[in-house]
């Protein structure tokens, strides 16, 4: 009798600590999940879950995460383009709103990649909204036992957090077309890290997971910019660094300078930064003329762009 108890105590006080183990591993990757008490949940749905957001028949619910933005994961054995549908019809038909697409199919600066060597997971995704105030984000994506595992994350004002984003997008992505479109090299995973607009200025980021070597990622960009109209006019490779400068004109035939860098990372071989800043190369009310400025990623780059 003694022995089953202590098998049952050493049971309890180690799922304790794996539970504690798996909360301290995810709020140091969202560390949004530290506020309000979060906790874990096995097989079960957190309190205050919507009742309105269904699941597919027949799956399963993990477990989930009880924060300011409750996440929620399931298993399936449907398709993961089969479970997005499902969502989306059905959440539309209970008054859910799907946001139009901020960023067109075709768009100016770094494209994002599909699935490549480093062994990237292909995820279908949705998103939609109530104009009560919430929105669930829904992400769909096989594992490597052939199940579909699903991740509904919700926020309790995201109603408010898209409006928002659609209203302070559109003038920016007109902006971001200005940019040729920019491919990554057969075989990488090329993904935006973000970027920047003004009234006569543009910087995007990227990442970029290859084996290729610099000077061969530095010609396919060459390329890939010649191809959009741009104009080269100075360039180097040194070290871990190769900078370009280009020229261009917009739509309205104004003249426009830029800086591509490509650093590639010295303790992640695979690993590279992309950085494009593009500036109106003519009279500004400020006066003189403008250097790279921000740098890329803590590299503070000393080469102004001349007029």
């Amino acid at each position: 009798m003694d022995e089953q108890t202590n098998t049952s105590s050493q049971t309890t006080n180690d799922e304790t600590d794996l539970r504690e183990s798996a909360l301290a591993l995810l709020m140091a990757r969202y560390p949004y999940a530290a506020e309000g008490e979060p906790q874990l949940l096995l097989r079960a749905l957190p309190p205050d879950f919507p009742g309105d957001i269904p699941l597919p028949t027949g799956s399963r619910v993990i477990g989930s995460l009880v924060a300011d933005k409750p996440i929620v994961v399931l298993n399936t054995g449907q398709d993961d383009e089969a479970v997005i549908a499902f969502y989306e019809k059905q959440l539309a038909a209970l008054g859910w709103i799907m946001p139009e697409p901020i960023l067109p199919e075709q768009h100016g600066g770094f494209l994002e990649s599909g699935p490549s060597l480093v062994g990237r997971i292909p995820r279908q995704g949705t998103a939609l909204y109530r104009n009560d105030g919430p929105s669930v984000q829904i992400w769909a994506y096989k594992t490597p036992s052939g199940h579909t595992r699903v991740q509904l994350t919700l926020t309790p004002n995201g109603a408010r957090e898209w409006r928002l984003r659609h209203r302070d997008m559109g003038r920016p992505r007109e902006m971001y077309n200005m940019l040729p479109p920019i491919e990554p090299p057969p075989n990488t995973q090329q993904s935006q890290s973000g970027g920047t607009v003004g009234s006569d200025i543009i910087e995007v980021e990227a990442r970029i997971e290859s084996l290729l070597d610099l000077s061969t990622l530095a010609a396919h960009y060459t390329t890939q910019l010649e191809q959009g109209g741009w104009q080269r006019t100075d360039g180097e490779e040194n070290g871990p660094v190769a900078w370009s400068t280009w020229t261009f004109e917009d739509e309205d035939k104004e003249p426009w300078r830029s800086l591509f860098v490509i650093f590639k990372r010295p303790d992640a071989s695979r690993q590279s930064w992309l950085r494009i800043v593009a500036e109106l190369a003519g009279d500004r009310s400020q006066g003189g003329p403008r250097t790279t400025g921000s740098g890329l990623l803590g590299w503070q780059a000393h080469h102004p762009l001349e007029p």
